[in-house]
């Protein structure tokens, strides 16, 4: 046997198994031992003993395991023996254990030898709830970024906004009284005119064309003096010239 897929929710049982590569999503149950280059997945196994180069599944439980990389959430067993990392994120049991790199919750081993070991927060934590924890500790550092720190600022006493408002109040005092001077004089030039006879009329003749609704255009021009009438001798007489005219 080459593969073997186990999908979720299936069990699956031999005597003994060797192949190349296990892919458990379900249960797999040997009674004797099992031999592989690669078991992944999310599975649970149990096994008499297991034998592969790298080892990944949610519990393992096995009278020895026998890997190059262990990485499971629990694993029970009487001997381990990892030649380069084990990680385990909950609980790790066994009598006898030889790992090069351990990580690891919590254990419970009578006999390890370690190079290196370091632990995992005892809280287990879901990857989404990682990633809206990582998403709000940016925005958190995004807005602490915007806020400026001891910065330098200037105190604003209280008597010199009141002395702004006065002189904003005497700005518009000294406008109302420029309008109504303006508006005073303007009344003066009427009164002016109120006895001008030539303004009169001409204010009369306005009015009277405006309301006559059609557009009419009124040019002023300075009066002429009339010629002086001819002497008796060379005049003629006023009838004549208007027959001539006629």
């Amino acid at each position: 046997m080459k593969d073997l897929y186990i999908p979720k929710g299936r069990t699956l049982r031999y005597e003994s198994l060797a192949c190349r590569n296990i892919v458990n999503y379900g249960v797999l149950e040997v009674d004797k031992s099992l031999q592989a280059r690669n078991v992944s997945g999310n599975g649970i196994v149990k096994a008499g003993s297991v034998s592969a180069r790298h080892v990944s599944a949610m519990d393992v439980e096995t009278g020895s395991v026998t890997a190059n990389t262990l990485a499971a959430e629990r694993v029970c067993a009487a001997e381990v023996k990892v030649t380069d990392e084990a990680v385990v994120s909950c609980f790790l049991e066994a009598e006898y254990a030889q790992i090069k790199r351990l990580t690891v919750a919590s254990f419970d081993v009578q006999d390890l030898h370690a190079e290196e070991l370091r632990f995992l927060p005892r809280q287990r934590q879901s990857v989404l709830a990682a990633v809206i924890g990582d998403f709000f500790r940016s925005i958190l550092a995004f807005l602490r970024s915007k806020i400026p720190q001891d910065a330098l600022y200037t105190q604003v006493e209280e008597s010199s906004d009141v002395g702004q408002h006065a002189d904003t109040d005497q700005s518009k005092e000294d406008q109302k009284a420029h309008s109504a001077a303006a508006k005073h004089a303007a009344s003066d030039a009427d009164d002016d005119l109120k006895d001008d006879f030539e303004f009169l009329r001409l204010k009369a003749l306005y009015r009277f064309l405006r309301h006559q609704g059609q557009g009419y255009t009124l040019r002023v021009v300075p009066r002429e003096t009339p010629p002086t009438p001819p002497g008796p001798a060379g005049s003629a007489a006023p009838g004549s010239n208007l027959r001539n005219a006629a």
